[in-house]
């Protein structure tokens, strides 16, 4: 390939290789296998050319036009094949036709992405990793056309957020969200059958107040038990009831994980501020405190972050005609994912890198607690006191008094002393 010689093996076999090149060339290589050993020797060499150089090749071969794509294609995949017929000729010298490049383009896309057949295969492993916490949001579109782009955003086996599902519609309006939620929950069952719990802030559809704008349960059939878990109790605190104790108290009563310490909290805000807490008593404490959520989600998530880490993307493409908007959205997921996948190919721990931390923090937290084993014969029963708290840890469940390994899934320090 970089003499830009049109070589080809006229043999190869288990005991020789010869090389030859265009008729009437005097180029000529022959190889064969040593029959003392399993070494291979050149035996004939004759390195001259009287041909001239070609732009076609017979060695820019499906495999090695792949291989020299992939670097390509990883930056630029929307780059067609004569974009690619280009490229070839001008690094390579090679001419190839449209054919050629679009098989090795397919080829190269496939390594970069995974192979269409073995992602299907993986789907519901794939699945099973997705958190059942799925974030709701929408934002306005700033093209000539206008209209709102609404999405489904996750969390992924390493805390990160992960696109679940987008559409482009006219406006946000109940029959906007019936019809994207029906799509979402019929292709989320269809892969996995879970409970799935939603999270939104306090202007969306699911805010208390208007919450009678869109009752999704019936349509959802009773197997969903839909929960909608806001943060609706900080926007009280922080546009009614000013001041950083306030504040401080709010937040100590939606963190707690086991109901007695959020009613200790609740009691500080009503001395404090009695109107504050008759607010707060007035909503569900399944959609603002950690000391009520389920515990099937695996995630303590609070706040609509990941909706939030997703706007942030969608502002590059939010001015651009819908093609343009949804190919840059298309372009972004895939890099992402083959980030992600790169990241997790050079990582050599056995626990995604970001809960490993959560781990080392719970860590570093374990001193000052001192375990009891409670005599069963599998040693999964202990009690775990640092002399004034004591909880029960079950290594078995994997679940904790505190309720914070029930909560996330990632074991808390009582599990780890």
């Amino acid at each position: 390939m970089e003499t830009k010689k049109n070589l080809y093996f006229k043999k190869n076999d288990g005991k020789r290789i010869i090389v030859r090149c265009e008729p009437k060339c005097p180029f000529y290589m022959r190889i064969s296998k040593r029959t003392s050993n399993e070494y291979w020797q050149l035996v004939s060499f004759t390195d001259d050319h009287t041909c001239h150089r070609r732009a076609k090749n017979r060695q820019a071969e499906t495999e090695w036009l792949t291989k020299k794509f992939v670097p390509m294609l990883r930056h630029t995949p929307k780059m067609k094949p004569k974009g690619l017929i280009v490229e070839t000729l001008d690094k390579w010298g090679v001419k190839l036709s449209t054919y050629q490049a679009y098989r090795a383009k397919v080829r190269a896309i496939e390594m970069i992405q995974g192979a269409q057949m073995e992602q299907y295969a993986h789907l519901r492993e794939y699945a099973d990793e997705l958190r059942p916490l799925i974030g709701l949001d929408a934002c306005f579109l700033k093209a000539e056309y206008g209209g709102q782009l609404i999405a489904a955003v996750g969390k992924d086996g390493n805390n990160q957020m992960i696109l679940i599902a987008y559409a482009v519609v006219e406006v946000e309006i109940k029959d906007s969200w019936q019809w994207f939620l029906d799509l979402l929950l019929e292709d989320l069952n269809n892969v996995q059958h879970k409970q799935y719990a939603f999270i939104s802030d306090q202007q969306k559809q699911f805010v208390l107040c208007n919450l009678d704008w869109y009752l999704p349960l019936p349509t959802l059939g009773p197997m969903w038990n839909t929960d909608y878990v806001l943060n609706t109790c900080m926007g009280i605190g922080k546009k009614k009831y000013h001041g950083g104790h306030m504040k401080e108290l709010l937040w100590l009563a939606a963190r707690a994980t086991v109901v007695q310490d959020c009613e200790k909290a609740m009691q500080k805000i009503k001395t404090i501020n009695e109107d504050a807490w008759k607010d707060m008593m007035q909503l569900p404490p399944s959609m603002w405190t950690r000391s009520t959520f389920r515990t099937d989600t695996q995630c303590d998530l609070q706040v609509n972050s990941m909706c939030e880490a997703f706007n942030m993307v969608v502002l590059e493409y939010r001015d651009k005609p819908i093609i343009t908007l949804l190919e840059g959205l298309k372009h972004y997921i895939t890099v992402r994912i083959v980030k992600q996948k790169e990241l997790m190919l050079r990582y050599r721990g056995n626990i995604c890198p970001r809960i490993q931390q959560i781990l080392e923090k719970a860590k570093r937290a374990v001193g000052g607690w001192f375990p009891t084993w409670h005599g069963d014969d599998d040693f999964n029963l202990f009690s775990v006191t640092n002399g004034v708290d004591t909880y029960t840890v079950n290594l078995h469940t994997k679940t904790c008094a505190c309720r914070k390994w029930d909560l996330t899934g990632i074991p808390c320090c009582h599990a780890l002393v």
